[in-house]
């Protein structure tokens, strides 16, 4: 019994290591995308579309049902945002891992 049980603890042991090994080396290839801050323009409810002013140029970008917005840390929609907001955003990427036009999240 003492040999089972030895065995088992051993086997959890490598289980758990080897998981936490897998989870460390993913964080390292792929880091957590950076925001840009920006500066919204202008925003198309109906067409689903926000101007931003990154730098000193103007992007348009898409946002969907599934674009986050936080408004002073709580959860919101773009219903919330105006122009004139200073905020952060995060860009999807696309199937060739290139920055796509999609808004993945919005911090104001």
């Amino acid at each position: 019994m003492r040999r089972r049980d030895l065995l088992l603890g051993l086997g959890l042991g490598l289980l758990a290591t080897a998981s936490a090994t897998r989870l460390a080396h993913a964080d390292a290839i792929a880091p957590p995308p950076r925001g840009e801050s920006a500066e919204i323009v202008s925003i198309d409810l109906a067409r689903s579309v926000i101007v931003l002013r990154v730098g000193r140029r103007e992007r348009t970008a898409r946002f969907t049902p599934l674009t986050r917005v936080r408004v002073a840390g709580m959860l919101g929609a773009v219903t919330d945002l105006r122009p004139g907001m200073h905020v952060t955003v995060h860009f999807a990427a696309s199937e060739s891992g290139r920055e796509s036009t999609t808004l993945v999240s919005i911090d104001a």
